[in-house]
């Protein structure tokens, strides 16, 4: 299948990836270390996605994508009922590079011509409150062909589920959605064109930062002690202070999206000294970390998701993922190639 894929023949959209990819990539308000993807449709057979494990500031059109045959899977997913396990072996048998395929993949088969895939903190207060679906119709304008996905884990059942739902809306609508909120999760945009997918994009999310009256976002910024990373968040270190009654590891490991569960479980400790890839001294109010510098920003990064959250919503009001949906994702495949391709 390898043959079927020649690049110089999709070069121009293949640059469009790459711009696509990168505008979102250098926001950690839209994404946190390797969470999110895009995609491009290059012909009627054809889409090339961010590749598994990559961060979206890695796509160029030469390098961190894979290249699936599109149809094959949008049948996979209108047809039986499967699994992860099925779906991922159908998506790989369908890649025609030598990249790994994103779990998401399905999602971006069923839509628009460039799909943008984020965990924009923004739309995660809507989805990650437990009103998330009337804040949706509040707050989502209605001359949007938008839809509200409730929670599943990302791989075959979320994408599933969004194959239903958009049939169902363009059996309804005469056309597919183009934004969907997926609860506990992020934001999609589906466009017939880069620019006006991320002209979308901005739209969406400057409507929310007006809605939630947002002023500023927190900078992720680390800082080397020696050989040691340390956090240089201000405001990490503040809600160190605030919560510091109340963290724990439950308080961490209870995710409301995710990459909380998939960058923090297991992986942190409470100590002056490094005995886990995350070091929370609490009397200092400091973070250490023992890995690399890409995984310690992309941990960085979801901790300060996770604050910002919890601040705009209210510890209260917070949907958490159910326990048995989080343990899924402590055992799925697809996850634990991501953490391990970004922890070399």
């Amino acid at each position: 299948m390898m043959s079927i894929f020649e690049k110089k023949n999709h070069l121009q959209k293949l640059k469009e990836l790459e711009l696509i990819s990168t505008s979102i990539g250098a926001h950690h308000d839209y994404v946190q270390g390797g969470g999110g993807n895009t995609s491009v449709k290059l012909d009627d057979k054809l889409m090339a996605i961010k590749a598994s494990g990559h961060i979206l500031s890695d796509v160029t059109s030469d390098n961190a994508y894979a290249v699936v045959t599109y149809p094959e899977i949008v049948s996979f997913l209108q047809g039986t009922s499967g699994d992860d396990k099925s779906y991922g072996d159908f998506v790989s048998s369908n890649t025609v590079n030598a990249a790994k395929a994103s779990m998401e993949t399905g999602l971006h088969t069923i839509l628009g011509a460039y799909v943008i895939h984020c965990h924009s903190t923004y739309s995660n207060l809507i989805n990650c409150s437990k009103q998330s679906k009337q804040l949706f119709e509040q707050v989502v304008s209605s001359d949007l062909q938008a839809l509200w996905i409730e929670y599943r884990a990302p791989g075959y059942h979320l994408s599933k589920l969004i194959s239903d739902k958009v049939i169902a809306f363009e059996i309804e609508h005469g056309l597919k959605p183009n934004i969907l909120f997926l609860q506990n999760h992020g934001l999609v945009i589906s466009a017939a064109s880069a620019q006006e997918a991320l002209n979308l994009h901005a739209r969406i999310n400057e409507d929310l930062i007006q809605a939630f009256e947002i002023e500023s976002y927190p900078e992720a910024k680390l800082k080397q002690d020696g050989a040691i990373l340390l956090s240089d968040s201000s405001y990490l270190k503040q809600n160190l202070r605030k919560y510091s009654s109340e963290l724990s590891y439950d308080f961490f490991s209870r995710a409301v999206f995710p990459d909380q569960r998939i960058y923090l479980q297991n992986n942190i400790a409470f100590s002056t000294k490094l005995e886990n890839k995350i070091n929370i001294d609490l009397k200092s109010n400091t973070i250490r970390y023992k890995t690399n510098e890409k995984e310690a920003l992309a941990i960085e990064e979801t901790l300060i998701a996770l604050f910002f959250i919890i601040n705009s919503i209210g510890e209260e009001d917070l949907n958490y993922i159910s326990q048995e949906s989080s343990q899924h994702l402590d055992n799925m495949d697809s996850e634990k190639y991501r953490k391990q391709v970004i922890g070399q």
